[in-house]
């Protein structure tokens, strides 16, 4: 919630009477979003998973239930390089680390009587090409839109997938 999208819907969720629990990888910016919208900030830096564990961690300490989730980290790097967890940083960055965070707080979105999953994406998805045998595009040469173009797809299975494994439950993704 540091800049951008995260930062304008944080500060419209909260203008709209919610609370918002607001994390990114800036202290400095994501202190100032958080002062506006009345809560402490939650630090995490997405290439590092357990920055995500902590996070979540941080969420349950906050709240019993969750009626929102916006997954919303994207990151574009120029090189190929690999996180402290041994994933190519952009696919880890952009999905593993959102898959991960939703997986560790799926309870909480159950808890509330109707909740909400929104994944944002990019038109580069439609760019973006899914090898199962080469999720982290370790064999190809490492081409930086590409990478970032099929994280954003990977983003719109997830949710969709989601969609469908918690159709019933009171989940909108």
């Amino acid at each position: 919630a540091g800049s951008g999208i995260g930062r304008a819907a944080a500060l419209q969720l909260a203008a709209a009477g919610a609370t918002v629990l607001v994390h990114g990888r800036s202290p400095e910016r994501l202190a100032e979003v958080a002062h506006t919208v009345g809560t402490d900030p939650l630090q995490a830096d997405f290439a590092k998973l357990a920055d995500v564990r902590r996070l979540a961690d941080g969420v349950r300490a906050r709240t019993e239930c969750l009626h929102a989730i916006l997954h919303n980290a994207g990151a574009f790097h120029r090189s190929h390089a690999l996180t402290e967890d041994g994933h190519e940083r952009t696919f880890q960055t952009n999905y593993l680390a959102s898959f991960l965070l939703q997986m560790l707080l799926n309870d909480l979105l159950l808890r509330a009587s109707h909740s909400r999953v929104v994944v944002t994406s990019s038109v580069a998805a439609r760019l973006g090409t899914v090898d199962l045998e080469d999720l982290e595009l370790t064999t190809r040469p490492y081409r930086p839109f590409f990478s970032y173009a099929t994280t954003r797809l990977l983003g719109i299975l997830f949710v969709r997938e989601l969609r469908r494994r918690l159709s019933g439950a009171g989940v909108t993704a």
